[in-house]
């Protein structure tokens, strides 16, 4: 960065968008001229810091009308927004004012008439009736917003008319304190693709949903939803994930066709579901990961589940299935098994274990994923011998093609991810052509190599801490879950064995895995919400 005077570094911040490290007290008193020179400015990104808010609000407010896309995120914004803020900006389209201390009413975003996306989440002094919020917001916006984030709050009541807001495409609720009963009105919102309600205290029976004509994902884990499983998914053929568990859903999965040629995520765990597993499901599902634990259901794994050869994850943990592991499982498939004790009843006979699938795991049933680093034994130097020699020969064949090999592998198995990284979110370049794809890759090879060395050396990752809680904050903040994690090591692993295949050995891979598990294990333990 130039090192010229204050006001022309200042000048050549605003311009880039980007205040880190520009001095923040000097920006937020600096003359107003100032700010006016650069009229230009179309995406302003000020989050986390400690932005003041006696003098950030008057100084947002005398900025261009230019402005698009503002980020405020992850500061130590406290109080009421006063109603001038954002009154200048009637070009922006993406507000950003999530993890900080906001309270209401929020009155300063009636007149954002072009707002496409605005992101309240995680703002823990954000309480009052959902309606009295969503009166604030029913200005011209109503016809413009696109993404509703107002996940993580102490918002109560029930829901409002949806019916004003015909653009919504996104809606994020959960985590809130929200009562009654599923909203039929959300039917009426044709443009609707994501909808999440999790955790809340919503209840009753699920109401026919055929009317989502274009929802991918539905989440509503956490609620008292009753009554039997809802036929009426079956119907909704651009599902992409359905997300059910923790519910008080009975009775048996109805015997019948499914639409859900593009459905990866299935879970219904914590039910009363009971009966077998349809044999019914579309053969041609794209299913990665399917979570039936904790239920009722019982006799034999169908056999129809072999056509799902996408499949990485498979929870079957206590319930009621009887009979052996199917022999399909061994031989032909790739992905981790959990399943209660009772179907291990002669693993040799089918020589599952010697077919070495990619990733199994055979639990009791009682599996806990725990956010805490957990012990493992003694890293030898063998296995960091091993991750490092094969690192240095990954580095000597085109690093960055490998790099590429690995995120395309991951979003193969997982498409939905793309939108885990704002790069890729952002831009209209296609996903192989994208510069930061490479390197962001090569971080996650770099950073699981050094976590071998540290644990020959310390016995644990000691990422620094600074880069440790960076790396939980933004992995919260774009909703990264534990299957993610999953399929990212199943794809750094599938990466490494396709780069050095004359070196790769069942040692070298748990070596691998170990260092990504422990690494992964220290940034869960950061994943938490900021107080």
């Amino acid at each position: 960065m130039s090192t010229g005077t204050p006001g022309s570094t200042l000048i050549y911040c605003i311009k880039l968008g980007f205040l880190g490290g520009c001095s923040l007290p000097s920006v937020i008193s600096s003359p107003i001229s100032l700010v006016n020179s650069s009229k230009t400015l179309s995406h302003l990104d000020l989050s986390i810091n400690s932005l003041p808010n006696s003098s950030i609000y008057p100084w947002l407010s005398n900025l261009g009308s230019s402005l698009v896309d503002l980020d405020l995120s992850r500061n130590n914004l406290q109080g009421p927004i006063p109603d001038y803020a954002f009154s200048n900006m009637t070009s922006l389209l993406h507000l950003d004012l999530s993890y900080n201390q906001i309270v209401g009413p929020l009155k300063s975003f009636g007149n954002l008439c072009s707002l496409k996306t605005l992101s309240l989440n995680n703002n823990y002094n954000l309480t009052g009736q959902l309606p009295e919020l969503f009166f604030y917001l029913s200005g011209c916006s109503k016809d413009t917003l696109e993404t509703l984030l107002l996940n993580d709050n102490f918002l109560s009541g029930s829901f409002p008319d949806f019916t004003l807001f015909s653009s919504l495409r996104e809606l994020q609720l959960q985590g809130n304190n929200l009562n009654g009963s599923f909203p039929k009105s959300f039917g009426q919102l044709s443009n609707l693709t994501i909808l999440y309600l999790d955790n809340n205290n919503l209840g009753g029976s699920i109401p026919d949903l055929s009317v989502f004509v274009s929802l991918k994902e539905l989440h509503i884990h956490g609620n008292l939803f009753n009554g039997t499983f809802p036929k009426s998914i079956g119907k909704l053929s651009k599902l992409e994930v359905l997300d059910l568990s923790s519910n008080l859903l009975e009775g048996s999965l109805p015997n019948c066709s499914f639409r859900w040629r593009g459905l990866s995520i299935l879970n219904l765990a914590n039910n009363n579901l009971s009966g077998k597993i349809p044999i019914s499901l579309d053969s041609e599902c794209s299913i990665q990961s399917l979570h039936l634990r904790n239920n009722s259901l019982a006799g034999e794994l169908p056999s129809s589940l072999k056509h799902y050869t996408r499949m990485i994850v498979m929870d079957v943990g206590h319930n009621k299935f009887s009979g052996k592991i199917p022999a399909w499982i061994g031989p032909s498939k790739s992905f981790i098994l959990k399943n209660p004790s009772v179907l291990c009843n002669s693993l040799t006979d089918m020589n599952i274990l010697a077919s070495k699938p990619t990733s199994m795991l055979l639990s009791n049933g009682v599996e806990r994923r725990s956010s805490k680093r957990f012990k493992v034994r003694a890293f030898s130097e063998e296995q960091e011998a091993l991750v490092v020699k094969s690192w240095n020969a990954m580095k000597k064949k085109n690093p960055g093609e490998l790099g590429l090999k690995f995120f395309l592998r991951i979003f193969e198995i997982a498409p939905s991810a793309k939108k885990l990284f704002k790069f890729l979110k952002d831009s209209d370049v296609p996903v192989e052509q994208n510069p930061q794809l490479k390197p962001h890759a090569m971080t996650v090879f770099v950073m699981t190599c050094e976590s071998a060395v540290q644990l020959r050396k310390a016995g644990k990752a000691t990422v620094r801490e600074s880069t440790l809680k960076d790396l939980g904050a933004s992995h919260l903040k774009y909703g990264v879950v534990d299957e993610h994690f999953e399929v990212t090591k199943y794809a750094l692993l599938e990466t490494i064995k396709e780069a050095v295949p004359e070196m790769w050995s069942p040692e070298m891979k748990n070596a691998w895995a170990e260092a990504y598990d422990q690494l992964v294990a220290a940034i869960k333990n950061e994943m938490k919400p900021s107080d």
